[in-house]
């Protein structure tokens, strides 16, 4: 498992980065979320806007999903990084033994 995480390193930073984002993401897609539930009780309170009202149940329900979705994958993600935990140490360990025995050599 130590040689796994060391030969994929760069893919689980890149992973790291990714949940990063993902956070970003949900948090923007939330605040986006509540100003679209807003608009919509306002505008349910005014009459002959129906299609407007229709408009955003749509893109709530969408953002609704969107969220749901990224947490899901966030949620994912943290079970992943659980899972390799354990090794990680080893790797990092493993990984500095390497470039001392590789610096070693070149003297």
């Amino acid at each position: 498992m130590v040689d796994f995480l060391h030969f994929y390193q760069p893919l689980i930073e890149r992973i790291r980065r990714y949940e990063g984002s993902l956070h970003d993401s949900v948090t923007e897609l939330k605040a986006h979320l509540a100003s679209t539930k807003s608009m919509l009780q306002v505008t349910k309170g005014i009459e002959g806007v129906t299609s407007k009202s229709e408009d955003l149940d749509r893109e709530i329900s969408h953002l609704e999903k969107t969220i749901q979705s990224k947490t899901t994958t966030i949620d994912r993600i943290k079970k992943l990084f659980e899972k390799t935990k354990p090794y990680q140490a080893d790797a990092a360990a493993s990984e500095s033994n390497t470039e001392r025995a590789a610096s070693h050599r070149r003297k």
